[in-house]
Order: C-alpha cells, then sequence, then structure tokens
C-alpha cells in the first residue's frame, strides 16, 4: 500500500524526539513559577498583617498569644518569602535556559 504525500508530509513534520519532552519541561517550569509567584504575593500579604494589620489569635485555652508572636511570624514569612524570591529566580533561568536551546534547533 503506497502512502499518500499528505501522510509523508505529517510524519516528516513531526517534532523531534525530544522536543515534546523539552516542551512539557518548559510547560512544567512555566507552571511552577506561576504558582511559586502567587504564593509569593500571598505570603508579602501576610507579612504586612503580621507586622502592621490587625490579627486576632485564640488560643486553645482562652488564654492570650505569646508576646512576640506575630514578629516571630512575620519574620518567619520573610524567610519564605527569601526562599520563593530565589526560587523563583533559579527557575526562571532554568525557562531561559530552555528557551535558548530551543532557538538553537
Amino acid at each position: 500500500m503506497q502512502e499518500s504525500d499528505d501522510e509523508s508530509l505529517g510524519r516528516t513534520a513531526a517534532p523531534a524526539f525530544g522536543e515534546i519532552e523539552e516542551a512539557n519541561t518548559l510547560a512544567a517550569v512555566n507552571s511552577r513559577i506561576e504558582f511559586a509567584e502567587k504564593e509569593l504575593k500571598t505570603v508579602r500579604e501576610y507579612i504586612e498583617l503580621s507586622f502592621g494589620g490587625t490579627i486576632s489569635v485564640t488560643m486553645h485555652d482562652g488564654s492570650q498569644a505569646p508576646e512576640g508572636a506575630m514578629v516571630h511570624l512575620g519574620s518567619v514569612l520573610e524567610n519564605y518569602e527569601l526562599l520563593l524570591t530565589v526560587e523563583i529566580a533559579r527557575m526562571e533561568a532554568e525557562r531561559e535556559d530552555l528557551l535558548a536551546g530551543e532557538s538553537d534547533v
């Protein structure tokens, strides 16, 4: 059975082995960056609340929250903010490497 010209062209136009994997990797990196950026926005809002906003804390036993609890929480969130910022930068560099690899082809 002889294949039509359309079928043979379709076969040669198919992505080369590895291109699909690179596209999937790029999509995954983009998704992780998007998630981390949303998480970073939320963390920054919580940092503002912990240092300057009004937060009500109710302990299980009805007692007051420990002195400085919100400041400590803010510091923990600032550390997480730094971690997210570094991770986003790392993923953006990874994305740039992937995109540079695509343009070399």
